[in-house]
């Protein structure tokens, strides 16, 4: 057994955890890596979090992970894929930048899948119509452009994702067939 104490309170970092945390500063807790089971993680700044740590993408048991509202800047990491049994990714509301990476149709498990109000630009990769069992996806207010890859189109339609959560507020120039 191992224990680490976070924020006053001791957890047994071989056991299967959910945490709900909120940071003074912005600085991830540097006691997180320790997690060697952390299933569950909803992170939320009063102030700005220059960037997402590289120990975030060795939860290899990570479910569910909320990043929204913390003013998080650059790009979405392309280590994200490594999160292999995630069903649930927010990043909604951040100032994240660049392209959406194809790497998170490496995701087979991604079923809410929230990147809405950033500064997303590019087109959306072709690979995000592997998503097979997404049934959330939000893309809107964001700059992406370019043509709707076909397999994100027939994504759209065979799952019946609401068009407007993904295209709005965009600029998007048509649909490829």
């Amino acid at each position: 057994m191992s224990i680490v104490q976070l924020y006053n309170k001791n957890y047994d970092t071989e056991e299967s955890q959910s945490l709900s945390i909120f940071l003074d500063d912005d600085k991830f807790p540097q006691e997180l890596k320790q997690f060697k089971r952390l299933n569950y993680l909803k992170v939320r700044c009063k102030n700005k979090i220059q960037r997402i740590p590289d120990f975030i993408y060795d939860f290899s048991e990570l479910t569910f992970l909320d990043l929204s509202f913390n003013n998080i800047s650059g790009n979405i990491s392309s280590q994200f894929g490594k999160l292999t049994n995630l069903n649930t990714l927010i990043l909604k509301s951040n100032n994240l930048t660049g392209p959406i990476p194809s790497s998170l149709s490496l995701l087979e498990n991604l079923r809410n899948l929230d990147l809405s109000n950033n500064l997303l630009s590019g087109q959306i990769p072709d690979e995000m119509g592997e998503l097979k069992r997404i049934w959330y996806m939000n893309l809107s207010n964001n700059n992406l452009s370019g043509e709707i890859p076909i397999e994100v189109y027939k994504l759209i339609e065979n799952n019946n994702l609401p068009y407007d959560a993904i295209l709005s507020k965009n600029n998007f120039s048509f649909i490829v067939e």
